[in-house]
């Protein structure tokens, strides 16, 4: 049951964010801010997807689905560790050496305009930085500059791929797991189960959840 809500809510996260990028694309902060909340969820899909591999053993499809897009789906969790979840001083360093004009925006940066330039200067070097032992990028044939059409078309496409296609491996798990857990929500339906499930949370203690 508790998986299942873990998909669930995934899934309901992935669906809103794919229908504005869908729409309109990034252009603004607001949809700055959408795009790192949509690296959060695709890297907790990566977290999830490690809890439920027991279930291959008998549904060896859904796993063969998610290596078609698991590259897409690390280089997605790299950009939330680096860009997102933790804002690597790192990260900031070589973006001020490769983008030095940054400077010459940090007092302006209350105009959210300014603030979607430079995050969007940020999140180029995010992707140009991940690249292996080699200097090749792990994902793209090249450097990225979201200025220039081609290299912003590429990066849509694999903000599309990875995002829908994450929105799909949940939507199979959640058919697979349906049958399962429905008995436990039909008896929680009932009043009888209802007042019993209420009787357990009445004795709810609450400790911190560590990271």
């Amino acid at each position: 049951m508790e998986q299942f809500l873990q998909a669930k809510i995934l899934k309901a996260d992935l669906v809103s964010i794919d229908t504005p990028f869908t729409e309109n694309g990034i252009g603004d902060m607001p949809s700055m801010v959408l795009l790192k909340q949509g690296f959060i969820s695709v890297a907790n899909l990566v977290h999830f997807e490690v809890t439920i591999r027991r279930m291959y053993q008998h549904h060896p499809e859904l796993s063969k689905f998610y290596r078609t897009f698991s590259k897409e789906c690390e280089f997605a969790r790299y950009l939330r560790n680096t860009f997102v979840g933790h804002f690597k001083q790192e990260l900031v360093n070589k973006a001020l050496e490769w983008n030095p004009e940054i400077r010459l925006f940090l007092n302006k940066m209350d105009d959210p305009a300014v603030a979607y330039v430079v995050n969007q200067l940020i999140l180029e070097t995010a992707i140009n930085s991940y690249v292996d032992g080699e200097q090749k990028h792990k994902i793209f044939d090249s450097e990225t500059d979201l200025n220039y059409p081609p290299d912003s078309t590429r990066f849509s496409k694999y903000l599309t791929l990875v995002i829908r296609s994450s929105t799909e491996f949940l939507k199979k798990y959640i058919e697979i797991r349906q049958a399962e857990v429905q008995g436990e929500i039909d008896d929680a339906s009932g009043l009888e189960g209802m007042l019993k499930l209420a009787g357990k949370a009445g004795k709810t203690d609450f400790n911190y959840i560590r990271k």
